[in-house]
């Protein structure tokens, strides 16, 4: 059995090996529960749902208790939501030097890799539009 001490809901203590006084303090059960600590418990395991959840720590009369909260992610904006889709610029510079690169079949292959890229482009701004500027309020 392990012991903590509920220091708050997201923080606990766990007991030294030792002390001064005791070796193997933290098998100590009366010694330890005589200190303040509880019997800790790991509770349920986090959640395998894809979500992200942080642990936090609930205090009973007899008991600390290991607990799962989601943690609340903000909505990307869509300027977030863009840059996550966008192509690299990589295949941007890549074209670039194919175009500039004086042979035509490299010409060529790189316009069609630009046209690519602008179309991409194109499509991740279409999905993920940029807001209408709200209108400043009248002055009153």
């Amino acid at each position: 059995m392990r012991f903590a001490k509920f220091i708050n809901k997201y923080q606990i203590k766990f007991p030294p090996l030792s002390t001064e006084s005791v070796s193997n303090y933290h098998l100590a059960t009366q010694k330890l529960l005589a200190d303040g600590y509880k019997p800790y418990s790991e509770g349920l395991p986090m959640p395998t749902d894809g979500q992200q959840y942080k642990a936090f720590y609930v205090e009973t009369s007899d008991a600390i208790i290991r607990k799962w909260e989601l943690i609340e992610l903000p909505e990307p904006t869509y300027s977030e939501k863009r840059a996550a889709e966008y192509p690299l610029i990589a295949e941007y510079l890549d074209a670039m030097v194919k175009i500039n690169s004086g042979d035509e079949a490299m010409i060529a292959d790189g316009q069609a890799q630009l046209d690519f890229y602008y179309q991409a482009c194109l499509a991740v701004k279409a999905r993920y539009p940029k807001p209408e500027e709200q209108p400043e309020a009248a002055d009153v």
